[in-house]
């Protein structure tokens, strides 16, 4: 009789240990992305769940975790030799602060588009797009604006920079521009 209690007992512990550590808590300043066959966040079946804050049971062999970090990543841009409206060439530095949005389309995006990528593929991947919007909003404006209403010029590079930067699910929290310079003509 007991070694039946004990077997018994080390079935139990067994079973129970199994089942808690498919119960995955999601970590401060992450989101946890449950991948396989799931329901997602709409309640339909999806390949896909994002959980920010909370926990949930994974099944083993059917899903799987990843996370996406919420660390704040800080960018710097430089620009060199970009044309504005009147054919000035300008230069300059700019410094931006962007993270990963908790906005759920966004966030969205963010699982879609960057689960798997380094902190620094994303940091080059949002240094891309912001030096390309720069380059954008710099080329449609003319040397006096850019040099009167740098507020202006900042509120603009933020706007376009933003709207592409939430395609792949990021957002600016912080930009300052360092400096900007006419560059010599040679």
């Amino acid at each position: 009789m007991p070694t039946e209690i004990i077997i018994a007992v080390i079935v139990t512990v067994i079973v129970v240990l199994g089942v808690l550590s498919c119960y995955k808590k999601c970590p401060e300043g992450k989101i946890m992305v449950i991948y396989g066959m799931v329901k997602g966040n709409d309640g339909n079946t999806a390949s896909w769940k994002s959980i920010r804050g909370g926990a949930q049971f994974v099944l083993p062999l059917v899903q799987d975790v990843k996370y996406l970090d919420l660390t704040h990543m800080p960018i710097n841009v430089d620009l060199t030799n970009t044309l504005s409206r009147d054919s000035v060439r300008i230069g300059g530095q700019s410094r931006f602060k962007v993270g990963i949005s908790t906005e759920p389309e966004t966030m969205n995006n963010a699982v879609e588009r960057l689960l798997g990528i380094s902190m620094t593929e994303v940091q080059e991947i949002a240094s891309d797009i912001i030096r390309g919007q720069l380059r954008s909003v710099i080329s449609k404006m003319e040397i006096e604006e850019i040099n009167s209403d740098r507020d202006k010029l900042l509120e603009a590079i933020i706007q376009s920079a933003e709207s592409e930067l939430k395609k792949i699910g990021l957002y600016i929290i912080r930009a300052d521009l360092m400096n900007i310079t006419i560059e010599k003509q040679s």
